[in-house]
């Protein structure tokens, strides 16, 4: 009954906790930013461990002059595309994952402007 009881309790603590890692962001030699914006995005990834499988969940936030623009979830591989509005203008953050041991990619246009590509690395 003890073994039991402790498995159960063990279930139960296991799911009920969950991790996030925040992601940066690297333009490398892909910077075609304009001078008037700053662009920066953050992707969460939440891990919620559970009996049989871990859900994943990713967010990401767009900010442009330290406003957030989009906010929104990804899909599990980190890919999706969400869309917002600043100045007026259709922002769209295009993001996606070329391998799995590969950095998650986002390009980033407002209006018919792109306004560059960035790199999101894990922070450890």
């Amino acid at each position: 009954m003890k073994k039991t009881i402790t498995l159960l309790s063990s279930v139960v603590l296991l799911s009920s906790c969950a991790s996030a890692y925040n992601y940066k962001v690297d333009y490398g030699n892909n910077t075609k930013v304009l001078d008037s914006y700053h662009v920066s995005a953050r992707i969460e990834k939440h891990y919620t461990p559970g009996i049989f499988s871990t859900e994943v969940k990713n967010d990401v936030t767009l900010y442009i002059n330290d406003e957030i623009v989009l906010k929104g979830p990804l899909h599990k591989d980190e890919s999706g595309q969400l869309q917002g509005i600043y100045q007026d203008q259709l922002v769209t953050l295009e993001c996606a994952k070329p391998g799995m041991f590969l950095e998650t990619r986002c390009t980033i246009h407002m209006g018919k402007k792109r306004l560059g590509i960035m790199t999101m690395t894990p922070e450890l």
